[in-house]
């Protein structure tokens, strides 16, 4: 049975792939859901503008 924190991740999973945010893209390790990758962009008119921003997360707690 999914823990809480799987059957979290797996329904943000779902809604970032029928509603993309702009500028973020991100997505699970191909055979674990409690690792991801992302993806950022940075937002036009900011100091972040034509940056590019890699973020990993795993290990997250489960429970």
């Amino acid at each position: 049975m999914a823990t809480v924190a799987r059957r979290r991740l797996i329904r943000d999973l779902k809604k970032l792939q029928s509603d993309p945010p702009q500028g973020i893209s991100a997505s699970p390790a191909k055979d674990d859901i409690m690792s991801w990758t992302a993806v950022m962009f940075g937002p036009d008119d900011t100091p972040w503008e034509g940056g590019t921003f890699q973020l990993e997360a795993a290990g997250f707690l489960q429970g």
